[in-house]
């Protein structure tokens, strides 16, 4: 155990030394010195030292550390690590072709990214305990050769969600690929040091050449098509559960049969998916965590063999008509599935042109939802202005899901820019005048100034702040201020006459006022 823990600490602080330079990659101010070559000197020096305390442990070689300013990744080359004779390993290598690491910072939507990725690792099994030696042997693995690993964190700071995604592959053995979502993720001081709310996990095995090697060393019961399913099945659900299943864990150890016996007729790959219908997530405290069959509850999991479930699959023809824009033939719901497919490259190949050709046509149609995923997208793509048009539409409906894609990119356009496209706010002054209760004229006020349920409009926000102030509501002086104040932009009096909107605004407010008293 020590000898192996000797190991993991030499890794460990390696990777310390150079993934504390990870996050410099991400600057974007304009210093006064190249900026590529401080963060390379700076990796350089800090890995230095790492590997000159790791070196009290083992023999470590390595034939550079570079910076890539393309990509903004730190990266560690040719890394060669042997154990000292004192720590009782002999035989034991460990080498890496390619270690990389990144870290970024989306500064409109506050989100984190790390990446950590290795490339070409070879371990030779003289660094593992002797029962995984024999393990590995089973399958067919002198030596472990890992082609490709990739670990990626993603954290949300307003909301508190993060994303985990984890790729390997041993070579000539297997695969896989593990995802996890949380809508929300914190660490703290306590008994449990996680505060967790699970959204959805998926877990994917591919067989690699595993299976060719273990099945003729398992016994029938585990590779007889006809019953094999059922065999493993039993073996799961005795080890899991104590007594008679639920009828959920049931209707799992049922999923486990079909996907076993799925495997057996092809075995590429085994997925295990969560459906957690809660939008909240679950909460992963120890009492689910302990108890299979209330986990299985809460997560009501799948799993089956084979790419994809056959419930999610659609026509081919079904396909190449909406592809080729016949989409009055299908529902909303539907094409706003496949939109969001080939917008996000999930469940069809990624082709923006056709996913926004999609949603386009559903925002057109006035489809609920639709302007803020556009919002959302062109947000992403740093395309402000798009970005902006789509989050006013969305809140045009009523919805107050946008709010913050218009304060995210407002800052990033022209202010004559802003107003050009807010408009008016399509006041109805019929409605004004017949509708809208005088107690209400402030909160029109501020869901107009705000886009929060209604249009974003600092024109509209000012009509209805003028009538709000006349039925002696001193709440709107601020919300006035800040409007009127916009006209001292110089560059604004060259594109707008916004005085003379605001006065047309007070005009149109007194004949509402008139009206009604």
């Amino acid at each position: 155990m020590s000898n192996t823990l000797g190991l993991a600490g030499v890794i460990g602080a390696m990777i310390f030394g150079a993934g504390i330079m990870s996050p410099l990659a991400s600057l974007t101010a304009e210093p006064l010195i190249d900026p590529s070559k401080l963060i390379n000197q700076l990796s350089n020096r800090v890995f230095e030292v790492a590997v000159s305390a790791a070196r009290t442990q083992a023999e470590i070689e390595y034939d550079s550390i570079t910076f890539n300013e393309t990509l903004s990744t730190v990266s560690i080359n040719d890394l060669v690590i042997e154990p000292l004779p004192h720590q009782g390993m002999s035989g034991c290598s460990l080498s890496i072709g390619h270690i990389a690491f990144s870290s970024s910072t989306l500064g409109h939507v506050s989100k984190d990214t790390v990446e950590f990725g290795l490339d070409d690792l070879r371990l030779a099994p003289t660094c593992l305990p002797f029962e995984a030696r024999g393990m590995l042997a089973m399958a067919g693995v002198s030596t472990m050769v890992v082609p490709s690993a990739k670990v990626e964190i993603s954290y949300d700071y307003p909301s508190g969600g993060a994303t985990l995604s984890v790729h390997g592959e041993l070579a000539d053995a297997l695969g896989f690929t593990l995802h996890l979502s949380f809508p929300y993720f914190s660490i703290i001081d306590g008994y449990t040091p996680l505060h967790a709310r699970l959204g959805e996990a998926e877990l994917t095995v591919f067989n690699k050449g595993i299976w060719d090697s273990a099945s003729i060393q398992l016994p029938a019961q585990f590779t007889q098509p006809g019953y094999a399913g059922d065999y493993v099945a039993e073996m799961v659900g005795s080890g899991m559960f104590y007594g008679q299943p639920d009828a959920q864990s049931q209707k799992f150890l049922g999923q486990i049969s079909t996907a076993w016996e799925d495997f057996l007729q092809s075995p590429t790959q085994i997925t295990l998916r969560s459906n957690i219908t809660t939008a909240d997530g679950i909460l992963l405290d120890p009492d689910v965590l302990e108890d299979p069959a209330k986990l299985i509850n809460y997560l009501s999991p799948n799993i089956y063999a084979g790419e994809i479930r056959r419930s999610q699959l659609m026509p081919a023809q079904d396909i190449k008509s909406i592809i080729y824009g016949n989409f009055s033939n299908y529902s909303d719901e539907m094409l706003m599935h496949v939109g969001e497919g080939f917008l996000t490259g999930k469940g069809y190949p990624r082709n923006e042109a056709i996913g926004l050709k999609i949603l386009n046509y559903l925002a057109i149609q006035g489809a609920n939802g639709i302007s803020h995923t556009l919002a959302q997208h062109y947000l992403e793509k740093q395309n402000y202005t798009l970005a902006y048009e789509f989050a006013l539409q969305d809140s045009a409906t009523g919805s107050a899901q946008s709010v913050n894609i218009l304060n995210v990119a407002e800052p990033y356009l022209d202010l004559s820019d802003v107003l050009a496209m807010q408009g008016d706010g399509m006041i109805d002054f019929n409605k004004a005048v017949a509708a809208v209760e005088p107690a209400d004229y402030y909160r029109y006020a501020v869901a107009s100034m705000n886009g929060k349920g209604m249009r974003k409009s600092y024109l509209a926000a000012y009509f209805w702040a003028i009538l709000a102030q006349a039925n002696g509501d001193r709440r709107t002086a601020s919300i006035m201020t800040k409007i009127e104040a916009l006209g001292t932009d110089k560059d604004l009096a060259d594109t707008i006459d916004w005085n003379g909107q605001l006065a047309q605004a007070q005009a149109d407010a007194l004949m509402v006022w008139m009206d009604r008293n």
